[in-house]
């Protein structure tokens, strides 16, 4: 939790109420299990750390201890957190973001997917898609960095060494569901229409990229067809307005119609206003040249009609006219979607640079936050420099 001191201490001055917790079995709850009676413990002392006790947590959580803290049950801890925050006053809780680095980011990720009181996340070298690292077994980095619990996973199936089956041995134990649906490219798209930044390293051997953007361009698919369909339900509903408005309306006529109808028979006849009655047309006493002059007088004062194929070419121009208005409105409906997902979640990748924070990125995550959270005078856009670095599939 000292570590990232100096950076709470920036969002403080930045208008922000900032919290970080030491994660299980790092900083000052390294030792025990979290137990009801931890709390009440005095804080360890250097001296007394045990070496590697993060990672004999995660060799004891393989081995079915009933603990989960790679990342699980810090996911929970952070909720619990939420909830203190909850009932402090100087707390908006419409406005809370999450961020962190590396397990940190993955915590993040993870947390606001189960939490909907997080209204921004944005996790930095944290996500990845663990599926994918097995099927393209680009998994080595991420066990060197917990090594232990990979080697004692493979002793015990009696494996020479690490590969696949054993990483996806040791995350069913230690992450159960993460193999499904809350690895990335699942569970990421559940944020929506939560705003997500996304950051990570180009040449990050933890977070390879092709998985981050496996993840990442799921993610963003899956904003644009809920923004499709909930542009569909508008529509939808507009139309039902409108329908019932007319309804309504046709209901007044047909209503204001009767009532006249109704007050004209309540009335005695006018004989000024009775109807001349009707005088039959003595067809025998006119002659055949009569009629025909009739006919061709009548016929004569008929509008000049078009020609068959002029009525074509009219009718043919109208249909292009009503398709190109449609074509138009469609390409600007597309437009405005691709805009809203591009505001919405932004992949946000360092040039040249493995599995490391850099100023770049938290500056990024900075704008970010500012632009979802601060409120009324909150900063419209990323600067240029963070948006050269901006990666989108949303097109």
């Amino acid at each position: 939790m000292d570590s990232q001191r100096g950076r709470q201490e920036q969002y403080a001055f930045a208008g922000y109420f900032t919290v970080a917790i030491d994660c299980r079995y790092h900083g000052e709850r390294q030792g025990a299990p979290l137990e009801p009676t931890r709390a009440l413990q005095p804080p360890i002392k250097p001296s007394q750390k045990p070496v590697n006790a993060y990672q004999e947590a995660l060799v004891r959580a393989w081995r079915g201890n009933g603990e989960h803290p790679f990342l699980l049950d810090n996911v929970f801890d952070i909720i619990c957190c939420l909830d203190y925050l909850a009932v402090r006053p100087e707390v908006d809780m419409e406005r809370v973001g999450i961020t962190g680095v590396s397990l940190g980011g993955m915590h993040a990720w993870l947390t606001a997917v189960v939490d909907q009181r997080i209204a921004v996340t944005a996790p930095m070298i944290g996500v990845q898609g663990f599926g994918w690292a097995i099927h393209h077994n680009a998994f080595q980095a991420r066990v060197d960095s917990i090594p232990l619990v990979f080697e004692a996973a493979a002793r015990d199936m009696s494996k020479p060494a690490v590969d696949a089956e054993v990483v996806t041995s040791v995350w069913s134990r230690l992450l159960p569901g993460m193999l499904g649906g809350y690895d990335a490219p699942f569970s990421l798209p559940e944020l929506f229409p939560r705003p997500l930044i996304v950051v990570n390293g180009e040449l990050d051997p933890r977070c390879p990229m092709p998985g981050v953007l496996e993840a990442f361009k799921t993610t963003q698919h899956a904003y644009m067809r809920q923004l499709y369909l909930a542009k569909q339900i508008e529509k939808g509903e507009q139309r039902e307005r409108q329908r019932k408005a007319q309804a309504e309306e046709d209901a007044k006529q047909q209503q204001a119609q009767e009532q006249r109808e109704k007050e004209r028979q309540s009335q005695p006849p006018d004989p000024r206003h009775a109807p001349a009655k009707p005088q039959r047309l003595a067809t025998s006493k006119m002659s055949p040249g009569t009629a025909a002059l009739i006919t061709a007088e009548t016929i004569a004062s008929l509008p000049p009609a078009l020609p068959i194929g002029d009525c074509e070419a009219e009718a043919f121009q109208e249909c292009r006219r009503e398709e190109w208005r449609l074509e138009a409105e469609r390409a600007a409906e597309h437009a405005a979607i691709v805009e809203a997902v591009n505001a919405l979640t932004a992949l946000y990748v360092e040039p040249k640079v493995g599995h490391a924070e850099t100023a770049g990125m938290h500056k990024a995550v900075k704008e970010f936050l500012d632009i979802h959270l601060k409120g009324p005078m909150r900063r419209q856009t990323l600067s240029s420099s963070t948006r050269t670095h901006l990666v989108s599939f949303a097109t």
